[in-house]
């Protein structure tokens, strides 16, 4: 009943260009919206735990684009915003509060962290990677 609540806090108008908010190369911008990504690893190596997410072309209230999904235990919802360079913006992460076992707590505490922190994007043999200023990498593959 959460997931209903956060999604419909949001405008669901569909975005048909994507020059202008959402630069960075065509080609990138459509690999970026058209698939769902699964966390893989970060760049100490493979995680564990399941993360699903979706970079969608609808905007949120605050006017920026609608970045969800669901790690360990709990579903979340953030703005984004594509800029020159690959750059990426994450904004206004919410998250449900539902408590799981402390291991599953913990990666999403770490996995929060990493995303709220996230400054660009690129594609690397077919992956999706975030990476912050420091060059720390999250590590997505398309769903299937």
């Amino acid at each position: 009943m959460l997931v209903v609540l956060l999604s419909s806090c949001a405008d669901l108008k569909e975005e048909t260009q994507y020059n202008g908010a959402l630069s960075g190369g065509e080609f990138e911008i459509s690999s970026l919206l058209r698939n769902k990504w699964r966390l893989e690893a970060y760049e100490t190596g493979p995680v564990s735990k399941s993360v699903l997410i979706e970079f969608r072309p609808q905007k949120n209230l605050q006017g920026n684009y609608i970045l969800s999904g669901i790690s360990a235990v709990n579903f979340f919802e953030a703005g984004f915003h594509v800029g020159k360079e690959n750059a990426l913006q994450i904004a206004q992460l919410s998250v449900t509060e539902i408590a799981g076992m402390k291991a599953e707590m913990e990666f999403e505490e770490e996995y929060f962290r990493r995303l709220s922190e996230i400054k660009a994007y690129f594609f690397r043999n077919s992956r999706l990677v975030l990476t912050d200023l420091k060059g720390h990498e999250m590590i997505f593959r398309p769903e299937k």
